[in-house]
């Protein structure tokens, strides 16, 4: 077992409480899930392959989910320059690029990255290989179930901080710890996978970023228009069931509902953390 010696939260590690898989904060309720955090998980070009990421119906559902998303935050992009962290397929960030100002976006999968520059996405990094300023100053960071990828999220939002412009906002959307969902699945919990190592409850989430200069401006829980085709991939990657790959996904994206999985929704705003 992986000797835990901190909390991405920030808490102090004597707050842990160990149960199980779980190592969990007695503070925040945010916990590392000790069957996968110790293990060096690597993205390779299969990763967006198994989860349909370039599918086209799925990429019409995530813009159609983030739509809704922004109209429930009563944001309009038209005059932001939106930076969104994580893009995958890219289907939401081209859908920014034409409603925006301005568009950044942030992958650290090799294949995303060259999938966006094909689509005519321009402005597109690697997570690792980022410059310390980008030339415009960020209105909206968008964080669409990837934030509880970044394990060291300390230095990635002091860098964001750098780049956010005065009034900037922050759309996450991530799974969350000690939700009900959490509580009463556990290891069938549909967040329970190896990629996702530490998990953040709505008190740590907001917690750490206020240490930061945001502070939570508006709170919703938030539905997905997801297909089928998104719930097999889903299933596929939580219990490797072989014979789903062998499946014809044709039409599979068409048949959508909307649907949580035990995810939390926020937007934050920043605040001069020198007047607070």
């Amino acid at each position: 077992m992986k000797q835990i010696n901190h909390l991405l939260c920030g808490h102090n590690p004597e707050e842990i409480i160990i149960s199980g898989s779980k190592a969990r904060c007695s503070l925040c309720k945010s916990f590392w899930d000790l069957d996968y955090c110790n293990h060096d998980f690597h993205y390779d070009s299969n990763y967006p392959e198994i989860r349909h990421h370039f599918d086209e119906g799925v990429g019409n559902l995530k813009v159609k989910t983030l739509k809704s998303w922004l109209k429930k935050s009563s944001i309009s992009t038209s005059n932001l320059i939106i930076c969104e962290v994580g893009f995958g397929g890219g289907a939401c960030l081209k859908y920014l690029t034409e409603n925006s100002r301005k568009t950044y976006g942030i992958e650290l999968l090799d294949a995303n990255l060259t999938h966006a520059k094909n689509i005519g996405i321009e402005n597109v990094y690697d997570f690792f290989n980022l410059p310390t300023q980008f030339k415009d100053k960020i209105d909206l960071w968008i964080f669409q179930d990837s934030f509880e990828h970044i394990l060291t999220p300390r230095d990635f939002v002091c860098w964001m901080g750098k780049n956010s412009s005065l009034n900037a906002r922050i759309l996450l959307v991530l799974p969350r710890a000690a939700s009900l969902s959490e509580k009463l699945l556990g290891k069938f919990w549909l967040h329970k996978v190896e990629d996702h190592q530490f998990h953040w409850s709505l008190k740590g989430i907001i917690g750490f970023f206020k240490d930061y200069g945001f502070n939570l401006l508006f709170r919703f829980y938030p539905l997905k228009y997801i297909s089928i085709l998104t719930v097999i991939s889903h299933i596929f990657v939580k219990f490797r069931f072989k014979f789903l790959l062998d499946l014809k996904f044709s039409k599979l994206s068409m048949i959508s509902f909307p649907f949580n999985f035990g995810e939390m929704a926020i937007l934050l705003e920043r605040y001069n953390i020198d007047e607070a």
